[in-house]
Formats: structure tokens, sequence, C-alpha cells
């Protein structure tokens, strides 16, 4: 069926009551007890040493299991029940047990002569069995657990277990000097350690089947994984979205509230739902809140705006005492959800300063404690803070772990050559601050301030007001530096807050906003061209996503900048391509709206269109026409005011995923002309017609899909749907390969074969082994000669 049903024909499963999130007390202790689960576990393989701390978490797993049984019981007991309730609370207890065991037998083992690793390992397959059996029934509980939760708590426990075997593993004198070798290996044959992944993780999977988590080798790269999957247990607010205030600036004060939150973002939500007060010390004043600072919450609460409070404290008596007393006073203000700390060099003295907050009545169910990093240092900061000591008490856990809700905020720092040689380096500074910020819960705060001197731009360029420094600069330039500086903040999983409101000298929001140099409701993010505008090129994200998420990954849009000839290198000496914008292109990536997915239970997703049913990927999901409608009428006018631009046949679409069926529908539904389509691991909706005017039109239509797509899964139903197309004569060419790969890289190569088409591309099927192949092919069709 392509059409959406009636309501009465809808089958939905009963999830009514499920189980979505954990009250926090809960799911803290489901985190103790993977904790210490799983430390036992690990210290438990190892022939011998560590015999106190083992004995000691084996103590600590005791009491966390039967914590875990009180505290889970009467909340999982309330949809279905009692026996429902049981049945959750024993298997999570099993699953936590099995994947302590399983992990330390995988990662702890001692070698022997003449043995593979596979047999090493070959205690880690029973209680793989009792993990999968434990997860299988908690995925039947329908009606108890929402499937989301489920995958939750798996990535709790399994990355509890990694995080504990891979620590002692790394200390395990039987393991050091294996571990030594693999690592010079890896040095010495650069480029082939990730194959050498995929071969593992297939190994893995032939052992233990396709629903295999997968293993680590990261002790800190666990630690991530654990605290976002704990924190998403039960934590379920959007991202913040704010502005700093300082009560030291008038501007800033109580009348700001109302502006601020009139600010639009997309599709009717506001643009900004938090703001970060700035106190001052006042650690020895009778009052621990003033009244200019308690009117500004009673405002920020009446106008549904969430605050975080950054504070002046450091480890000591006198500032717990203030943070006891300040906790007791915002405590009634349920818009405060947060307090900021300044940085802290150990972070078992910042526990003193934690407990004060907690004691005063901001406890961890509603008020998170971000501790600051130094800006620039996130990575190498968090290698040392998330990594374990086997030699700390069991009892001693890291304060992330034993408080629940601490978090790590760092502010955003753009690095820039001293004399970048173009705008360009400056946009892709900004993009770059995405993989800076990946792992960080918020960004404390960031400006449009552009911290180098700009080159000149091309004559012409128009001059505008700057701030700080007198120099010549694009209106055009300051929206795309913006609006990428917007995703690369979008990545932190916490959100973000501006530098300041209206703070004078400094390149505020409130200034940016009225300038229109940065836009927090457009519907589009936009890379604009380099020189004239020859070309543009509209993509549509995949279901989910939006258009921030490639905005930040800017590459996937250009192309291998032509070298200059220079002497021959020898293979060892070769440097990866710079890359660079296509001359002449503007890339337009639309967000969708969030909708009410009905195969979701309701739950509001960025999505092109609702979902009726889902087949899990094993045959074709039932869609709203009206929706689809609407998206197809936006897309046309988008098509439509870029045609008038550069005319039809420089205009390119396409899209991934979900956006890869709208896209083929909006483009067969277009009356004007286009230069060409592109698809990526999608597929050609039953619902969009072809006519004789568009097969006329001759507009080719570019196809790529994995072969091993769990997903789009070729051979089943994907294939079959683009033989219409085929059987219909029109210019399709199909390009499926035998490995999937990630959909931004599918971009690229797609993107760069649609803008210049090789000369061999013909109808039917390519089987390339590697995506490198595929660039290759590309660069030699764009660069012939070079």
């Amino acid at each position: 069926m392509t059409t959406a049903p009636k309501i009465h024909e809808i089958f939905v499963e009963d999830e009514e009551g499920a189980l979505g999130h954990m009250p926090f007390e809960v799911a803290h202790a489901l985190l103790r007890l993977g904790w210490h689960e799983s430390w036992f576990a690990a210290l438990a393989a190892l022939p011998e040493g560590h015999e106190e701390r083992r004995e000691s978490h084996q103590s600590l797993a005791k009491e966390a299991r039967e914590t875990w049984n009180v505290l889970a019981m009467p909340w999982a007991s309330g949809p279905r029940g009692g026996q429902r309730g049981r049945d959750v609370v024993e298997n999570v207890r099993s699953l936590t047990r099995a994947a302590a065991k399983h992990c330390a037998a995988m990662r702890i083992y001692k070698e022997k002569d003449g043995k593979s690793t596979v047999e090493l390992q070959k205690p880690a397959e029973e209680p793989y069995k009792e993990f999968e059996s434990a997860r299988s029934t908690l995925s039947n509980l329908h009606g108890t657990l929402a499937h989301v939760l489920v995958e939750r708590i798996v990535e709790v426990v399994w990355a509890a277990g990694w995080h504990a075997a891979n620590t002692v593993a790394n200390i395990d004198d039987s393991n050091e000097e294996g571990e030594e070798e693999e690592e010079h290996e890896e040095e010495e044959e650069e480029g082939e350690d990730g194959d050498d992944e995929e071969e593992d993780e297939e190994d893995e999977e032939d052992r233990f089947g396709e629903d295999y988590p997968g293993s680590s080798d990261d002790p800190v790269e666990d630690m991530r994984h654990l605290l976002e999957a704990f924190h998403n247990l039960f934590h379920s607010d959007e991202p913040c979205r704010g502005v700093r205030c300082s009560l030291a600036s008038e501007s800033e004060g109580v009348p700001a509230l109302e502006t601020i939150s009139r600010v639009p973002g997309t599709w009717g939500d506001a643009g900004l739902n938090s703001v970060r007060l700035v106190l001052p010390d006042w650690s020895g004043c009778s009052d621990a809140v003033d009244s200019t600072a308690g009117d500004f919450l009673l405002k920020a609460e009446a106008l549904n705006l969430r605050v975080i409070l950054e504070l002046p404290a450091v480890p000591g008596k006198a500032y717990e005492d203030w943070l006891r007393a300040l906790s007791r006073s915002v405590h009634p203000m349920k818009c405060v959800r947060g307090v900021a700390l300044p940085r802290i060099q150990d972070t078992f003295r910042a526990a003193g300063l934690v407990s004060a907050l907690r004691q005063g009545g901001l406890t961890q169910d509603r008020c998170a404690c971000f501790l600051q990093l130094p800006a620039g240092k996130i990575e190498e900061c968090q290698e040392k803070l998330y990594k374990s000591d086997l030699d700390t008490e069991a009892a001693q856990l890291p304060l992330w772990i034993s408080d629940g809700h601490v978090l790590m905020e760092a502010p955003a720092h753009v690095q820039l050559p001293d004399k970048p040689e173009s705008p360009q380096v400056i946009l892709d500074a900004a993009s770059a601050l995405s993989e800076e910020h990946k792992h960080l819960d918020l960004v404390s705060s960031w400006s449009l301030t552009i911290p180098s001197p700009l080159p000149k731009l091309p004559p012409g360029a128009k001059e505008i007001e700057t701030i700080g420094f007198q120099l010549d600069r694009s209106t055009r330039l300051i929206q795309e530096f913006a609006q990428r500086m917007v995703a690369s903040m979008e990545v932190a999983a916490r959100g973000w807050f501006f530098d300041s409101w209206n703070a004078k000298g400094e390149q505020s929001l409130q200034a940016c906003l009225e300038r229109g140099w940065i836009n927090l409701a457009a519907t589009e993010q936009i890379m604009y061209p380099h020189g004239s505008h020859t070309t543009s090129l509209v993509y549509l994200h995949g279901f989910t996503c939006s258009g921030y998420d490639y905005l930040k990954e800017p590459y996937f849009v250009y192309r291998p900048k032509p070298k200059k000839k220079k002497k021959a290198k020898s293979k060892e000496e070769d440097e990866e391509d710079e890359m660079e914008p296509f001359p002449g292109l503007k890339v337009v990536y639309p967000t969708a709206p969030k909708r009410a997915i009905t195969c979701y239970q309701g739950e509001i997703l960025h999505a092109w269109h609702d979902y009726i049913t889902d087949h899990e990927g094993d045959l074709e999901d039932e869609l709203s026409l009206e929706d689809l409608q609407e998206t197809t009428a936006r897309i046309h006018a988008l098509l439509d005011a870029e045609a008038a631009l550069v005319g039809g046949k420089n205009v390119f679409l396409g899209g991934a995923s979900q956006g890869c069926g709208t896209a083929l529908h909006i483009a067969l539904t277009y009356k004007g002309d286009l230069g060409g389509v592109i698809g990526a691991m999608g597929h050609l909706l039953t619902c969009t017609p072809i006519t004789p005017e568009w097969l006329a039109k001759k507009i080719p239509i570019f196809v790529y899909n994995g072969l091993d797509d769990t997903t789009m899964k070729w051979e089943e139903w994907v294939k079959a749907t683009w033989q219409r197309l085929q059987d219909a004569k029109a210019d399709i060419r199909i390009v499926a390969l035998i490995r999937s790969w990630q959909t931004c890289s599918r971009t690229l190569a797609a993107v760069q074969l649609l803008l210049v088409p090789p000369s061999n591309a013909t109808n039917g099927v390519w089987i390339l082994d590697y995506f490198c192949d595929m660039v290759e092919c590309v660069c030699s069709c764009l660069f012939p000669g070079n």
C-alpha cells in the first residue's frame, strides 16, 4: 500500500503506559550495579592480584543488586503489574552480570602457546548467550518497556563491561606486551587498521550473530558511551539553546528576558529556551541570593525559560556553605536546571561543592552540575578524567558515577592560523568545532567574533559595520560562519549558550540578530558559492536528521584541490588531498519539520513525512501522502528560486535515506528542468509517478546503495523499486557497493559524480570493493590528466 490508511485501519501495537525513561534514582541504581558487576568480573578474570579490590567490588555489587531490586520494582511494575515488573528487574540484573562476564572473558585471558585468540576467548560464549536471552526477554516486554529504553539499558551495561575489562586488561602483564606489538604494527601499517577493524567486526558477527553490539579496546571511549547512555535513561529535556546574562549589566537583567523568550526558532519553536545567569561571589553575604536575582528567576520561570546558574565557587568550606544556602533559596524555582562551576583541576575536590548543592535541594533528578574544561583541550582533559585507576578503592567512585549528574562543559574556541589565506579557512574552522565538541556535554559560551583578521574579499564585496576591527566582510560570509558555528554547537548533547545578550563592546547575540548575521529560525542551511554563482545543489537529509548535520561536515561536498606539479614522492610520503569547494557551487540543505510519527507512538522527530508503519527495512513503509505533498510544494518553490538564479539545467536535487525517496518524488513531479537527481541509500516510492513528460526531459538519475545495507535491503526489495525507472527507459545510473558506507561519505561521492558525470557511468550496476576506488574514479573524471 502507498496511501495512508484510515485511522481505524492502522494497527499499532499496544504500547500504552510503556516506560521510555527511568526515574533518576532507578537509573543511578542501574549504573552502580553495572559498574560494580563489571569491575568484579574483570578483576576475577585475572589469575592473581588485586584480591582486596575484587572482594570489595563483589560486596558492593551485592549491595547494588539489592538496591536495584528495591528501587526498580515499583517503577517497573507500574504499567502492567507485579509479574511484568519482576521480569524487568530480574532480566536487567541477568543482562548486567552476563555483559560483565562476557566482556571480561573477551578481553582478559592468559596467552597459551598454539592457542588462537578465538580459542582463548571461548569462555565468553556462554555469558553472551545469557546476555542475548535477557535482552530478548526485555525486548519482548511490550507495553512495559519502550524499545528505545531497552536499547539504552543495553548500552549502559555493555559500556560498563568494556570499560572495566579494557582498564584491567591494559595493566595485565599477560596482555601488555602483545598490545605494545599491535600498537607498533599499527604505526608501521597506517591505512590498514580500518580494514582490520572491519574484519574483527565480521569475525565477531560470525561468532555471536549480527546483533552483536561490538567490542572495544579504548576505556576512555567506553566511559564516554557509558555516561551518554546513562544520562539518556533519565534525561529527556531538549538541549539548551541559550545566552549568558549578567546581573551586573542592566541591559541583560529582567527586562531582557521578554525579548529573549520571543526569539524565533525553526517551525514555530522558540529560538532560545534557556539563559545562563552569571552570579557574583556572595559567599560572605547574609543572603545567598539577592532580590535582583530572585526577580530574574521568577521572570524566567513565568516565561518557561530554563536557567543554568554560573557560580564563582571554588573548593572550600565557605563556598560549600554558600552553595548549600543558595540551593535552599532557589530550590522552589523549577526553572533552575543546572549549576556551572569554574574550572577545578582536581575533580575529587569538587565533590564537596556538588554535595552541598544536593544537600540544599538541587538534586540530581532535576539539576545537572557542570565542570569547566579549558578551551581547546577537551580531548586531552577527558583522556585523563575518564580513565580509571586500579589502585583506587572500590568504594571511591569517579564523581560522574557517584553523583550521576556531573557533566563536562567548555567554551567554543575557533583555531585559526595567524594569517588565514582565504575566508574559506575561517568557515572551515567553524565547522571543525563539531569534531572538538562531539564528546562535550555543553558549550558554555560562544560568539560570532571572528578571532583573526579576514583577508580582503573579491572586488564588489559589500562593506558592513564591524565590531572590534574594521575590515571588508560580506554579510553572506558572516551568515554562513554563524550557521556553521550553530551546526558545530549542536553536537554537544546538552546544547550551548551564546556569550552575551547585549553586553557593550562585544559582538552580542542581540546585535547579531538585529543585523541579520544569525538566524535561529532558518529552515535552510546554505553553503554559499565562491566567486560567481553557477550551480545549485538542494540536498535532503535522512529521517530524524537536519540540515545542520551536513553543514558541520562541509568536506562532503568539496573536491580535491588541484595539486601543483612537484617532484614525485614515494608512497610513504603521500599526503592526504586538500579539499576545496566546487567553484560556483551553492549548496542548500533544507531541514524537515518535526512531526509526530505514527509508527513510533507519536514520537516527535524531524521527518519529510509521517510513517504509518515500520517494517524495519523488510519492505516499504506506508507514509502520509498529505505530508509528502506539503514537502513537495516547499521544495518545488526552492528549486524555482534557484532556477531563477542559474537556470534549471544548473540546479541539482538529491537526498539520503528518507530524503532520497522524497527527493525523487519531488523531482519526478517537478514541471521545470533539472541538471540531475541523486539518491543515496533509499528507494523510489511506489506512489511516485513516472510520466512521459518527465521522461522526455532526459534528466539523469544517479542511485547509490550498499549491497549489505541492513535497512535498505537491495536484493530483497529496494532494487525492484528502481526497476520501474529502468523499465520506463529513464536515464538512471545505479551504483551498488559491496560494502555499505556512511551517509555523508556517500554524499561526497554522489555529489561529485552528479556535478561532473563520468563518461563510463552506464545503466546497470557497478560493483566496487572499497569506497576509495570510487573516489579515485571520481577524481580521474573531475580532473583528467592530473
